[in-house]
């Protein structure tokens, strides 16, 4: 696929999962965000709007390994509020575990 039409799909692809996820369609905006990630890898908000989908689903562990790799990826200056969402995460993965 040609550089620029692999990036129109990737941000057609995310903005499709910012709209599933707004409309509370998590495991949807889960899939569209996943392929994002896919089809660009390197974006910081490809993962960061995974973790969400994810953390939305109470998938902590997913989540927090979804905001890890947001943190390495470009444009993550962008992304304000991504270590209290990361530490929320953590924390909630903390909990389930310590209920198991």
């Amino acid at each position: 696929m040609c550089k620029q039409l692999k990036r129109s799909a990737e941000k057609t692809t995310f903005w499709r999962g910012r709209a599933r996820l707004g409309a509370e369609k998590f495991a949807e905006a889960e899939a569209d965000f996943a392929e994002a990630v896919k089809l660009g890898p390197k974006v910081a908000r490809n993962h960061y709007w995974l973790a969400r989908a994810y953390a939305a689903q109470g998938k902590h562990s997913e989540a927090v390994a979804a905001f890890e790799q947001a943190k390495t990826g470009e444009g993550v200056a962008d992304l304000k509020d991504l270590d209290e969402l990361l530490k929320q995460s953590q924390g909630q993965l903390a909990s389930t575990d310590a209920k198991s």
